[in-house]
C-alpha cells in the first residue's frame, strides 16, 4: 500500500467518523419554545439544519495474468522397429493440467450516516 493510499484511507475513515458524530453534537436540539409572550408581542423561531457529506473514492488496478503450460509425455519414439511384422506400440503417461486464476480488484464501500430529521 502506497503512502497516498494510506493517507486517502485515513481521510475517508476520518470523514465518516466526524459525520457520524456530527448529528449528536450539532443537531441535538432542534426545538424552539416561545413562552412568556403577551399582547402585541412578536416572536420568531428559526431552525436551520444543514448537513454535507462528500465521499470520493477512486481505485486503479492493473492486473496481468500470464500462464504458460507445457506438458511432456516423454518424447517417445518408435522408429526402425521391424520385429513382429512391424507392429509398434508406445505407451506413454498421461498429462493433466488444472489452472485456477482468481483476480479481485479494488473494492470500496461507503455507508453514509443517517441524515436524521
Amino acid at each position: 500500500m502506497t503512502i497516498k493510499q494510506k493517507i486517502a484511507g485515513a481521510l475517508v475513515a476520518g470523514s465518516f467518523m466526524a459525520a457520524s458524530l456530527l448529528p449528536a453534537a450539532a443537531f441535538a436540539d432542534q426545538t424552539c419554545t416561545i413562552s412568556g409572550n403577551g399582547r402585541d408581542s412578536r416572536n420568531r423561531c428559526r431552525i436551520k439544519v444543514e448537513r454535507r457529506l462528500t465521499v470520493d473514492q477512486r481505485n486503479t488496478a492493473i492486473v496481468i495474468n500470464r500462464v504458460v503450460v507445457i506438458q511432456n509425455t516423454g518424447l517417445n519414439d518408435a522408429n526402425n522397429n521391424t520385429t513382429n511384422g512391424g507392429d509398434v506400440s508406445v505407451d506413454t503417461g498421461n498429462t493433466n493440467s488444472t489452472i485456477n486464476i482468481t483476480v479481485s480488484g479494488n473494492t470500496n464501500t461507503a455507508v453514509p450516516p443517517d441524515p436524521g430529521p
